[in-house]
């Protein structure tokens, strides 16, 4: 298995079987937007997820942006954030049409006891 089946178990064959089934011309042609969903995000301009962050860029970057991912939805961070089109720590564009690269949606204002999310990176990283 990969270096990360121990943390991953599965998912990575699973998604990129899933993935590849996606990808098929007509598939593709039918829903030409390809979502994930997970709990942690893959870009936040929380230091307080990097460690997660960093261990989810390099379980999944290279297989989402090789089938071209159009957007990762995520909570765990208690506000909202949304990325520029981001690969490898790179803002791809300042737009969001037909770039190549992975725009990551933060949702998760609600529910947490605490209130919302304060540790915020300073300066905030360019893909945010």
């Amino acid at each position: 298995g990969s270096e990360f089946s121990d943390e991953f178990g599965n998912q990575l064959s699973w998604l990129e079987n899933d993935l590849k089934e996606a990808n098929k011309p007509g598939n593709r042609a039918a829903r030409p937007w390809i979502v994930i969903m997970g709990h942690k995000p893959m870009y936040s301009s929380s230091s307080s997820v990097k460690k997660e962050m960093e261990a989810i860029q390099k379980a999944f970057e290279g297989l989402v942006h090789d089938y071209k991912v159009d957007l990762w939805m995520c909570g765990h961070v208690h506000a909202y954030e949304r990325t520029w089109p981001v690969y490898k720590n790179q803002v791809l564009a300042h737009h969001y049409n037909n770039t190549g690269g992975l725009v990551v949606i933060t949702s998760g204002a609600s529910g947490d006891e605490q209130g919302l999310h304060k540790k915020w990176d300073n300066p905030i990283p360019s893909y945010s």
